[in-house]
């Protein structure tokens, strides 16, 4: 290789080095607390103990899961998210988890 081919290949390669700090470097802000209850409906939901609901209810209180099943009885006051076509895994992911979930294939 020539001369003005290697600094330019240096070039690159410390534009990227000094990129990666500022691109990795963001603030984290938790989220606001829960403000009052949430039930997430008709979701197909997979629980350790009741197997797979296939539309089911799933209500957090103070960031907590309060009731997980099929004929929960909704809060008046909550707020209630229609998760039609969702998946929805109560208690079974860490929330620091770098893995994910492997989509299955039909």
């Amino acid at each position: 290789m020539n001369r003005i081919t290697n600094y330019f290949y240096l070039l690159v390669a410390i534009f990227f080095i000094a990129l990666s700090p500022v691109s990795f470097s963001n603030d984290e802000t938790p989220g606001a607390h829960q403000q009052k209850q949430i039930a997430l409906i008709n979701a197909r939901i997979y629980t350790i103990s009741q197997g797979i609901i296939p539309s089911g209810t799933v209500v957090f209180d103070n960031g907590k899961i309060t009731a997980v099943g099929q004929n929960v009885q909704i809060p008046a006051n909550a707020e209630v998210i229609n998760c039609m076509g969702k998946l929805i895994y109560p208690g079974f992911i860490a929330p620091s988890s770098t893995v994910g979930l492997a989509k299955t294939l039909p």
